[in-house]
């Protein structure tokens, strides 16, 4: 059996405090890293390019709390989502969380040395709001990859197949969660007690809020999600998420909940 495992950081990663349960910053630099040997490219320039246009390069470096660099070529996500959806959902919506949580960390100057999940547990309102908003986008984004899809391998395969049956149920009750869900939110597959489930968060709910579980993937049903391209049919919106799904974060994610049992 082969799995890759990385791991990323949702914040600064020259921090030393932080829960290793959920530590995987390598899995994104490894993947940008990967992304530049493909020699990705805009008008003859670096991957950073399409971002400069977008405006918002500056806030990979803000402090405490940045944006992450998506782990994919934006250009390179159709037919799930074009380049203008995820400049919209990126540039506009998840940016808007990095720079409204670090003007709430200038009012309160606890945040600055907190994390991500530590202030999703122990804040409620405005601050938890944006915290579990960051944090649930960057969780999105890494759940994606341009030649995602197809078959889960690996541990998540054989968890699936444990709890589901196989992977068709396992989609036809994820797609069943998702299109019924009610107004914004995120559905999430989560480990708890070494059981795969799938959870509706309202609004910017997590799983770590409450420890409902631990996450595994999540699915953004906010309508900003998928609206541009796909206007009201979520359902088309759902069907090609399982095209671009990233079983290599699914396992990282599996094999942490189950060193720490959750």
């Amino acid at each position: 059996m082969y799995v890759h495992i990385f791991i990323l950081f949702f914040v600064d990663p020259n921090r030393s405090k932080f829960n290793s349960k959920f530590n995987f910053y390598p899995f994104l630099r490894t993947t940008l890293a990967t992304i530049k040997k493909k020699g990705y490219k805009c008008d003859n320039s670096s991957y950073k390019c399409i971002f400069k246009t977008w405006r918002v390069t500056e806030l990979w470096n803000t402090k405490p709390f940045s944006l992450i660099k998506l782990p994919f070529n934006p250009e390179n996500m159709r037919p799930f989502l074009s380049t203008e959806a995820i400049e919209y959902h990126y540039a506009k919506h998840h940016a808007a969380y990095v720079k409204n949580l670090n003007n709430l960390a200038e009012e309160n100057c606890e945040l600055k040395k907190m994390t991500l999940e530590e202030i999703i547990v122990l804040y409620n309102g405005v601050i938890h709001n944006n915290a579990a908003q960051l944090y649930n986008h960057n969780f999105f984004w890494l759940g994606i990859k341009e030649d995602g899809g197809g078959e889960p391998y690996g541990v998540i395969k054989e968890k699936i197949e444990e709890n589901f049956t196989d992977f068709q149920n396992f989609k036809d009750q994820f797609t069943k969660e998702a299109l019924s869900h009610f107004g914004s939110g995120w559905i999430w597959l989560i480990i708890k007690k070494n059981k795969l489930k799938i959870h509706q968060g309202h609004d910017d709910q997590t799983p770590l809020k409450g420890a409902i579980g631990h996450p595994i993937l999540t699915l953004d049903i906010w309508e900003h999600a998928y609206y541009v391209d796909y206007r009201n049919a979520r359902i088309d919106y759902i069907k090609e998420w399982f095209n671009k799904i990233n079983w290599d974060f699914a396992n990282y994610n599996l094999f942490a909940s189950l060193e720490g049992q959750c």
